[in-house]
């Protein structure tokens, strides 16, 4: 849910679900923002993602957002979607990290005036952002930074949070194997 106006824009959304369906614990916060926007009818947001719902962020708001309910000690990947010129910095609950739009906005990523979904190309730092954090608390906070030379405004529209599946321990088993074919090649050179 978005609401909110004059630096007092904000969302809300808990007991978001997984992939499948699934609830999850996870929930986003944010406050601060410039103000939030849902299009008129007439506007396309089927065929452009980018024309719907999201938050503007402005070099004279605060811009903040919370994505709670994570696993500490879990690894995962947070795609954030929108478009102008700036950064988003993790800023505490994890090791900062910074990603940045480095376009000033989202024209020829994907065709405006052809409405077929066939023609998005989502481009990373472009119109959406990967950042990989590791929380060291359940509540990883952040916010938006406009770029102040280029564009006062970004624009908010979407998050991806996508858990990634820790690194493959090998098996007792295989190590002990490992172990005894590099000291038959030891004893072998001797």
């Amino acid at each position: 849910m978005i609401s909110g106006a004059r630096n007092a824009a904000g969302c809300a959304a808990t007991n978001l679900v997984d992939s499948q369906g699934a609830s999850t614990t996870i929930s986003v916060t944010c406050t601060g923002f410039e103000f939030g926007y849902e299009p008129g009818e007439g506007v396309n947001v089927v065929n452009h993602p980018f024309t719907g719902d999201r938050l503007v962020a402005k070099t004279t708001s605060d811009n903040v957002f919370e994505i709670g309910g994570l696993e500490v000690g879990a690894t995962y990947d947070l795609f954030f979607y929108g478009h102008n010129q700036g950064t988003i910095d993790i800023t505490g609950g994890a090791a900062a990290v910074s990603g940045e739009f480095v376009a000033e906005n989202y024209t020829g990523v994907f065709n405006m005036v052809d409405d077929t979904p066939e023609d998005w190309v989502f481009v990373e730092d472009i119109n959406f952002v990967r950042m990989t954090i590791t929380p060291t608390a359940a509540t990883v906070t952040g916010e938006f930074n406009p770029s102040e030379a280029v564009s006062p405004r970004m624009s908010w529209c979407g998050l991806q949070i996508a858990k990634l599946a820790p690194a493959a321990v090998p098996e007792p088993t295989s190590l002990v194997l490992l172990f005894g074919v590099a000291a038959l090649l030891i004893m072998r050179r001797k």
